[in-house]
């Protein structure tokens, strides 16, 4: 009967259903949703009196599926915003709203946002908070600090929901990813039972020995030869990787 249901339904493994999204889609829209909310919340606490519309807006282009992209956009956008809105506040004693005034912020804005390197989405966001607050900000006093503050507790909470989901790599692989364009290489060195002298009486219980294929736990030796393999001869292809010193006891899947 399985078989026979599988061959009418065959959707792609994680699917929700025929040409729609993954369950990694969709969780990751859940927690999207669900940081956008609670920013929200967090922005209207912070200033009961205002409409603070930035910070569910920055958890939207903040969360991404890896902690290392979404600590990337946190920044890009974060900075964007400060120097957009900085900018704004210095050259509105001078200009008055124009179309060449709107012009002058947007290029000078663009080539702020590229000399600082902030790459796409912090380069985009120096003119977008600069145009806003330049036409927006004259009306409305506070305007761009608001701007400032919604757009860190959005990208702070963004963030934590982030680092608190189940599917975030561990620190290991952010630091390894953020790290290689550096030529700085992670490497993880994961002992099980060793012998040592804090756990000498236990590495001889039958109980830990029946899950020692060779019969035995590592020695210190061991554990050491494969940290100096990695600081001196591991290949550069190699970061990232998570070395197992457990005598095959066990196996990651």
């Amino acid at each position: 009967m399985s078989r026979f249901r599988f061959s009418l339904v065959s959707w792609p493994p994680g699917t929700v259903g025929p040409g729609l999204v993954t369950r990694q889609q969709v969780f990751l829209a859940a927690k999207t949703a669900i940081a956008a909310g609670l920013a929200w919340v967090a922005a209207l606490a912070a200033d009961p009196h205002s409409r603070p519309y930035f910070a569910p807006l920055a958890v939207l282009l903040v969360v991404q599926p890896t902690v290392y992209d979404s600590l990337s956009r946190a920044f890009q956008r974060v900075a964007g915003v400060v120097v957009g809105v900085a900018a704004a506040l210095a050259v509105s004693h001078f200009l008055a709203p124009s179309g060449w005034s709107i012009g002058i912020i947007i290029f000078a804005g663009l080539l702020l946002g590229w000399t600082a390197r902030l790459g796409p989405q912090g380069a985009v966001q120096v003119p977008v908070s600069a145009l806003l607050v330049f036409l927006i900000g004259r009306a409305t006093p506070g305007y761009g600090v608001g701007r400032i503050v919604d757009t860190l507790i959005g990208a702070a909470i963004a963030v934590i929901a982030v680092l608190l989901s189940p599917s975030a790599p561990g620190p290991d692989a952010v630091m390894a990813k953020a790290l290689a364009p550096k030529g700085i290489y992670v490497f993880v060195v994961a002992p099980g039972w060793v012998a040592t002298d804090r756990v000498a009486k236990s590495i001889n219980d039958p109980a830990v020995l029946a899950d020692q294929p060779l019969g035995r736990v590592a020695s210190p030796d061991e554990v050491a030869e494969v940290a100096t393999y990695c600081a001196l001869d591991a290949p550069a292809s190699l970061t990232g990787a998570i070395l197992d010193v457990n005598g095959a006891s066990y196996l990651r899947s």
